[in-house]
C-alpha cells in the first residue's frame, strides 16, 4: 500500500435531514473528480467545497449543535461519509442498513456505554456522523465525501456502499489525509490505492473459497456414504448413483455480473477450483470458462445463452459472482433450461433481507442455493467491545426498523465503527497516522467477527456458507430462510448440514406440486416439516423421474 503525503446525554439522539451540511465549514482541500467519459479521476486544490446537485440531501446523527455544544464531553469526533440516502438511489436499501446500524452503535456508545462516549487521551468525546447523498453515482461520490468531511470538520471518513463507488471515495479521503473505514466494498483494488483505507468485507477474491470447500466436503461425504434418493439416473452423476467418484466428477464454471466487485471474485475462480480439487471448465482456447452478463439482466436470451455455454462445457458446479438481481435471473434461467447443477453458489444473495423476503413469499426455486457471508445473526460470538451478540444486534435493528432483518451489510458497519473507536482509544489521539497504525495492528473480537486486517487493509475473517434449506419457501416453514452450513463449528444445530447434491427440477416440482407438474406450477401438494426445516413428502410420492 502506498504511503500518503453537545447536548445532555440523557436527551434522545436525533436524526436531522437537510439540504446542506451542518456548520457549513468551507474548508479548502483537494477535490477529486471522476470523468465518466474517460473513466479516470483528476485532482485539484480548491479553496471551496465541490458543488453538488441542487437538493442533495445531508443526513446527520448524533448529539445536535455540533459546532457550538459538547456539554458533558470534552469534544466531539466527527465522521463524514457519502451514502445513497434517497429512496430512488440504486444502493438505497443497503445504505439504509449501513446508516441504521451506525445509529445503533452511536446510541450504544453515547447512552449505554459506561462511561459514555469514547476516551481520547485524558478526555471524553462524543461522536457524530454526517452523511451526504452520493446518488449511487461515481461522479457524485467524491464531492459528496468532500462536503461530508471538509464541510463538517470531520476527523475520519467512512465509505458508502459498493466497491465501484468506494474506489473513488478512497481517493478523495486519502487526498484530504483522512483515514477511511469501509463497510461496503470488497474489491482489493479499493484498498491497495493507499494505506489509510480499511475494509470490513473480506477480499472479493476469497468469497467463494469456503463455498467450494463445503461442496467438496459434501461430495467426499457422498463418496463415503450412501447418496440421497434422487431423480437422477446413474448416467447423470455418480453423486446420485453411489459407488464413489462424486468428488472426482465435479467440474466448476463461473458466471459473473459485469461489475468491479463481481469480476474481482471470479478472477480468482480458477485458483479456488484447483485448491479444492475441482476440474475447471475451459473454453476453446483452454482458458477457465467465465461468462459475463449484466448486473440486472433484462434479456432472458442473454442469460440463457451464457448458461448454455457452461452447461455444454460439462459444468455441474456453478459459481455465480453476482448480486441478488443477477442471482434471480440465473435461477430463473436454470429452470427454463431444465439444467440442474449439483450445486449453485451465489454471492450477495443468500442471507440478504431481500433474498429472505422473496423466499418467504414462495420463491421455492431459490432453495438449495448457497452463498458466502461474513456474518449471520445465529453466530453466538459476543463482542468484547460492545458486549452484544449477533442476536442482540439483529433484535435492536428489527426494533428500530419495523421488524426488518439485517444482513452482513449492517453488521459490518457496526463492526467497522467499533474498530475505529477502539483504535482511537488505543492511539489516545485523533491524529490520522496514529489511529491508522492502531487500526492496522488491531485484533478486536466483535459479534461481527474477529476484526484484524491484512497487508492491504482488508479484514481477515473467513466466510460463512449459508444455504436456503428445502422447504424454506413454504408458508408453514417456521425457521430461518437460510442457515449456516459451513464451517461445521459455526452451525447453529447439528442438522444444519449442506444439502447436496441439488435434486433435478422435475423432482423438486413433483415434491411441491405433485406428479406431472410443469414449469410455472403454483398450487402446492401436502408437505410436512421436521424440526430442522427439511421438507418431506406426506401426501405425494414422486418417482423422481419427472413424471
Amino acid at each position: 500500500r502506498t504511503q500518503r503525503l453537545g447536548m445532555s446525554i440523557s436527551t434522545l439522539l436525533t436524526a436531522v435531514v437537510s439540504t446542506t451540511a451542518s456548520c457549513n465549514v468551507m474548508a479548502p482541500g483537494i477535490n477529486v473528480a471522476y470523468d465518466a467519459s474517460s473513466g479516470t479521476t483528476s485532482s485539484a486544490y480548491s479553496e471551496t467545497l465541490p458543488l453538488l446537485p441542487a437538493g442533495t440531501a445531508a443526513v446527520s446523527y448524533g448529539p445536535p449543535n455540533l459546532c457550538t455544544s459538547t456539554e458533558s464531553f470534552d469534544g466531539m469526533v466527527v465522521v463524514g461519509a457519502p451514502l445513497s440516502v434517497s429512496p430512488s438511489d440504486s444502493y438505497f436499501a443497503y445504505s439504509k442498513m449501513i446508516k441504521g446500524s451506525v445509529e445503533i452503535f452511536l446510541d450504544w456508545l453515547l447512552t449505554e456505554r459506561t462511561p459514555r462516549g469514547l476516551q481520547v487521551g485524558d478526555q471524553r468525546f462524543s461522536m457524530r456522523f454526517e452523511w451526504v447523498g452520493d446518488a449511487s453515482s461515481k461522479t457524485q461520490v467524491t464531492p459528496a465525501l468532500a462536503v461530508a468531511t471538509r464541510g463538517n470538520g470531520a476527523h475520519f471518513a467512512m465509505g458508502g456502499y459498493s466497491s465501484a463507488l468506494t474506489q473513488y471515495a478512497a481517493q478523495q479521503s486519502f487526498a484530504d489525509g483522512l483515514l477511511m473505514v469501509s463497510a461496503g466494498a470488497a474489491s482489493t483494488s479499493v484498498f491497495t490505492q493507499n494505506n489509510l483505507t480499511f475494509g470490513l468485507y473480506p477480499p472479493a477474491a476469497v468469497y467463494h473459497d469456503n463455498p467450494l470447500a463445503a461442496i467438496a466436503a459434501a461430495a467426499a461425504d457422498v463418496d463415503a456414504n450412501q447418496p440421497p434418493a434422487s431423480a437422477a439416473t446413474d448416467s447423470q452423476s455418480p453423486c446420485f448413483a453411489g459407488g464413489g467418484g462424486c468428488l472426482a466428477s465435479l467440474r466448476v464454471g463461473f458466471i459473473q455480473a459485469d461489475t468491479l466487485f463481481a469480476k474481482s471474485q471470479c478472477a480468482n475462480g480458477e485458483a479456488l477450483g484447483a485448491k479444492h480439487g475441482f476440474e475447471v471448465a475451459r473454453d476453446g482456447a483452454g482458458v477457465a470458462l467465465i461468462v459475463t452478463i449484466p448486473k440486472a439482466p433484462t434479456d432472458t436470451n442473454e442469460v440463457d445463452d451464457a448458461l448454455r455455454q457452461l452447461r455444454d462445457a460439462g459444468v455441474n458446479v456453478l459459481v455465480g459472482c453476482t448480486y441478488l438481481s443477477t442471482t434471480k435471473a440465473i435461477i430463473a434461467a436454470l429452470e427454463r433450461l431444465d439444467w440442474s447443477p449439483l450445486a449453485l453458489s451465489v454471492s450477495s444473495s443468500v442471507g440478504t433481507a431481500s433474498f429472505a423476503a422473496s423466499t418467504r413469499d414462495g420463491w421455492w426455486q431459490a432453495e438449495y442455493a448457497l452463498g458466502p457471508s461474513p456474518w449471520h445473526r445465529t453466530v453466538p460470538t459476543v463482542g468484547n467491545f460492545s458486549g452484544m451478540t449477533s442476536a442482540d444486534f439483529a433484535a435492536r435493528y428489527a426494533a428500530r426498523h419495523n421488524e426488518a432483518e439485517v444482513s452482513y451489510h449492517g453488521a459490518s458497519a457496526f463492526g467497522g465503527v467499533a474498530a475505529l473507536v477502539a483504535a482511537i482509544e488505543a492511539a489516545g489521539t485523533l491524529e490520522t497516522e496514529a489511529v491508522a497504525q492502531q487500526l492496522a495492528a488491531s485484533s478486536l473480537r466483535e459479534f461481527y467477527g474477529d476484526i484484524a486486517f491484512d497487508a492491504n487493509g482488508q479484514i481477515t475473517v473467513g466466510m460463512l456458507v449459508l444455504q436456503a434449506p428445502d422447504g424454506a419457501s413454504s408458508s408453514t416453514h417456521s425457521g430461518d430462510p437460510e442457515m449456516v452450513v459451513w464451517p461445521p463449528e459455526a452451525r447453529a444445530t447439528a442438522n444444519a448440514v449442506l444439502a447436496f447434491p441439488t435434486p433435478p427440477w422435475a423432482q423438486r416440482r413433483c415434491r411441491l406440486f405433485g406428479g406431472g407438474a410443469a414449469l410455472g406450477a403454483t398450487e402446492r401438494a401436502g408437505i410436512r416439516y421436521i424440526e430442522d426445516g427439511r421438507a418431506y413428502i406426506e401426501e405425494i410420492q414422486c418417482s423422481g423421474h419427472g413424471q
